[in-house]
């Protein structure tokens, strides 16, 4: 399963509420008929009140909603997306919605940092809704060998990471590519 995951916000003056609107209302219905879409989901993105030392509150507010559509394999996603390009009813304040940045994933992990010992009981639909999802787009350095960013991201980073307190899960998806 390919899971293309979008990190998406509405262009500057456009209230979240105005563009969730036009997104919910309008765009995700037109989406939703794209050619071998499995499933399709999103969320509104949790506003952070404070930030750790290493970036900022504005930072971490900067996506507004999180859109996942999933598909079969590439072939289903590209059938989809590039041979029956999508048309899409413009936003009434900007014809392109939002801005986003996206990446693919598949449908399972690459990594799980904390094993079963990470997932909490009964976490299952609706039983979750005091956890909070903290999700990263990491992208190395362009000088840095894909190599060495992973040994030190695997080796340093995620084993200092999955220590902190209260922590619960702790899992990695490197993005695909064709």
């Amino acid at each position: 399963m390919l899971r293309w995951v979008f990190f998406l916000r509405y262009p500057d003056g456009v209230s979240l509420d105005e563009g969730d609107r036009w997104y919910l209302g309008t765009h995700t219905q037109e989406a939703k008929r794209l050619r071998g879409l499995r499933r399709y989901v999103s969320w509104r993105t949790e506003q952070a009140r404070v930030a750790p030392p290493w970036t900022t509150v504005e930072r971490l507010n900067r996506w507004q909603r999180v859109t996942e559509l999933w598909f079969d394999d590439w072939e289903a996603w590209h059938e989809a997306a590039v041979v029956n390009v999508p048309q899409y009813t413009p936003a009434p304040y900007d014809a392109r919605g939002f801005l986003f940045e996206s990446i693919f994933i598949e449908e399972e992990p690459d990594d799980d940092f904390l094993g079963a010992a990470g997932v909490p009981v009964g976490a299952g639909p609706g039983e979750t809704s005091n956890l909070i999802r903290w999700l990263f787009l990491l992208r190395y350095r362009d000088e840095t060998p894909f190599a060495a960013g992973e040994d030190w991201y695997l080796g340093t980073h995620t084993q200092e990471a999955k220590e902190m307190a209260g922590l619960r899960r702790y899992v990695s998806r490197r993005a695909r590519s064709q």
